[in-house]
């Protein structure tokens, strides 16, 4: 919906008192992609000038599947907000098809680097950070791969589509009789089964307890195998064009 003159002139008003795009959103009770042009037209440019305006929800599905999956974020020693996706040093063809999907989606190229055995994508960006916080929701106070879930599961088929893709392609594992989603957060396994079923997938879930010390448990969701094909063919796993490397990939720091 179109924001109207009153609108306007009071988001004028909040960024002179300094209130950020958030607590702009949460006042006047309206989504953050739906003021962001606004806001930024106001305020002018941010740092990280990338377009959250208008995203596209298979490709806005796809980009938080794949943070879920194998991504995080830092903010830095000089307050810079920082949103990563880590790939492994043979997982090269999915940097170069992710890169591609960041660019289009958020209209500006991602930076990128390499540490030890880690390849990444990020942006700097905490409006980005928020508008994700509105999607994903994990306990603040333990890692994120333990706890990250949904905030909720109404979303359209197109976007179902997307977060399927983007988390076979960092969390999960393709081979010729095998296609599977695994975390060890029973939350995030929830809603990719939702998402499964609504998808039409058959298939079937497992637990798999580690009695190692501090291991926990891994939730698998199992594609069966008469489905391997449709599944293909629907979600278009960027994953079969290149390696399946081990997921879990993490750094500490920016």
């Amino acid at each position: 919906m179109r924001l109207n003159k009153e609108e306007l002139d009071q988001i004028h008003k909040l960024i002179r008192e300094g209130n950020s795009l958030n607590e702009i959103a949460n006042k006047l009770s309206r989504s953050k992609t739906t003021i962001y042009y606004h806001f930024r037209k106001i305020k002018g440019s941010t740092y990280s000038n990338i377009n959250l305006n208008q995203l596209e929800d298979e490709a806005w599905g796809d980009f938080l599947g794949l943070f879920a999956g194998d991504g995080n974020y830092f903010k830095t020693k000089t307050y810079n907000y920082r949103i990563y996706i880590f790939f492994g040093p043979d997982q090269q063809y999915i940097h170069k098809e992710v890169k591609i999907l960041l660019t289009n989606l958020f209209k500006k190229t991602p930076s990128e680097g390499r540490r030890v055995n880690v390849l990444y994508l990020y942006y700097c960006s905490k409006e980005l950070i928020e508008l994700m916080k509105e999607y994903l929701d994990w306990d603040q106070m333990r890692d994120k791969t333990y706890t990250v879930h949904l905030k909720k599961r109404a979303y359209s088929a197109a976007f179902k589509r997307g977060f399927l893709r983007g988390n076979i392609d960092s969390d999960g594992y393709i081979s010729k009789n095998r296609i599977e989603f695994a975390s060890v957060s029973p939350l995030l396994i929830q809603d990719i089964s939702q998402f499964t079923k609504d998808m039409g997938f058959k298939f079937s879930y497992t637990l798999r307890v580690d009695s190692r010390p501090n291991r926990k448990d891994m939730h698998i969701v199992n594609i069966l195998k008469s489905d391997h094909k449709l599944f293909l063919n629907v979600i278009s796993p960027r994953k079969i064009g290149g390696a399946n490397a081990p997921a879990g990939i993490r750094i500490s720091e920016c």
